[in-house]
């Protein structure tokens, strides 16, 4: 892996190299569109590297594209003790106890917790894609790139976000996403030594299944090729894995 820090902006950068990308999505849309994001909408609702314009998301291994995905569907603390205490006072396990409420909400047509349920699995493709041959992707993680960021936005914006002691990987890796787009912004609007602009962040899963690719694309659908397409299949041995990982059931 060909890694250097800009002479121009001291941002730690990663070589492209035609790495296959995983993502899951809506078969609808296919592989390669994202929703369009705004300057003026609430940024709180943005994924981690989005900045405005089109930013996709893909995974090296199938396990971190699918524990990208379903992690929405997980119980909470709270709800998962709330069901094991029930499922205590009935005697049964709490695997069973969340199928027959799957049932319930699925009569109701509410909402699906716990489970990964046929009806999302069948509107979705899990997709692999080609990613850019050339250009550099930006290590946001990297000291060197830290440094550059917090110099590049300067103190009195990162103190109206509440950072008074210096940008960290702490904050870099929270849910603060008026911060982490905020970041994104400044790196995706950065002019690298070579003139180019950066193709994106490449960073770590929050879940630890392996490296990501946020995609900053200027079109949409993006001009990458799609070199597969598989159906979100129940025995998918990837689903599986993160399923139990994140103790949810497969319907």
């Amino acid at each position: 892996m060909n890694e250097i820090t800009c002479s121009a902006t001291g941002l730690r950068l990663v070589g492209a190299a035609a790495e296959n990308g995983l993502r899951i999505s809506k078969t609808l849309y296919g592989a390669s569109s994202a929703l369009e994001r705004l300057d003026v909408d609430p940024r709180q609702g943005w994924h981690r590297w989005d900045t405005p314009g089109w930013t996709l998301y893909y995974s090296e291994t199938p396990e971190a594209a699918f524990a990208e995905t379903i992690a929405c569907f997980r119980l909470t603390v709270a709800q998962r003790s709330t069901l094991q205490d029930l499922a205590d006072l009935w005697q049964m396990p709490v695997s069973d106890l969340i199928a027959a409420l799957d049932e319930e909400a699925d009569e109701l047509g509410l909402p699906h917790v716990g489970v990964v349920h046929s009806s999302w699995r069948q509107l979705r493709t899990l997709y692999t894609v080609q990613l850019p041959a050339t250009g550099w992707w930006v290590d946001p993680l990297h000291a060197g790139t830290i440094a550059a960021v917090e110099q590049a936005i300067g103190s009195h914006a990162l103190g109206e976000l509440g950072i008074t002691t210096g940008l960290t990987l702490s904050h870099l890796t929270s849910d603060q996403r008026e911060l982490t787009t905020l970041v994104a912004e400044h790196i995706r609007a950065a002019q690298l030594h070579d003139g180019s602009a950066p193709l994106g962040i490449r960073f770590p899963s929050k879940w630890g299944f392996g490296p990501c690719w946020a995609y900053w694309s200027t079109t949409d659908p993006a001009s990458l090729t799609v070199i597969a397409a598989e159906p979100v299949d129940p025995d998918n041995p990837s689903l599986q894995a993160i399923a139990a990982a994140f103790g949810l059931l497969i319907v």
